[in-house]
């Protein structure tokens, strides 16, 4: 089944509207896509400000959990920052 899409008196700004709206839900489900995704090791080390060893020790301690994908480690974001402790 073909999708065709009819346009009939609409005005400019209706128009214009409909295009808006169409980007803008596009922007939304993109920004909540991008906060799923894996950090290198090297990301996540510039995202937390720290060396690769120290990386490597918070893996170790189990501070943070590494996936391992075709024998590369990538670091899931949202773990990361969710692993950030506020010091009281």
């Amino acid at each position: 089944m073909e999708n065709n899409i009819q346009i009939l008196n609409l005005s400019k700004e209706e128009l214009l509207n409909i295009i808006s709206q169409a980007i803008n839900s596009q922007k939304k489900e993109r920004e909540t896509n991008s906060e799923n995704t894996l950090l290198t090791r090297k990301e996540t080390s510039v995202l937390l400000n720290v060396n690769l060893a120290t990386i490597w020790r918070w893996t170790k301690q189990n501070k943070l959990t590494a996936k391992s994908i075709g024998g590369r480690i990538y670091y899931d974001k949202n773990e990361v920052l969710n692993s950030i402790v506020n010091l009281k």
